[in-house]
């Protein structure tokens, strides 16, 4: 999970990669939890505080998408470095 709860994003005029986020719109990360076996990620409007939750299958497809709409690169978590053989 790189993303917490308190993560913003701002989206771009007519730039969101996403249809649910509306572009010229930020929005702020307010809970994860789980639900059965998706992760649910709830968040919060900014411009007009609509509340949007967005379920997915684990929190790696939630960084991918939250990556994608503030133009981030997430790191490699699993580089082998990080990770050296025992």
């Amino acid at each position: 999970m790189h993303y917490i709860t308190g993560t913003s994003i701002n989206v771009a005029p007519n730039l969101s990669p996403d249809r649910r986020f509306k572009s010229g719109h930020s929005y702020n990360l307010s809970r994860i939890f789980k639900k059965e076996d998706k992760v649910v990620y709830t968040f919060v409007c900014v411009n007009d505080r609509s509340k949007m939750e967005l379920q997915f299958n684990s929190c790696n497809e939630a960084d991918l998408l939250i990556s994608k709409l503030r133009r981030e690169q997430l790191p490699n978590y699993y580089k082998e470095e990080l990770f050296p053989e025992i």
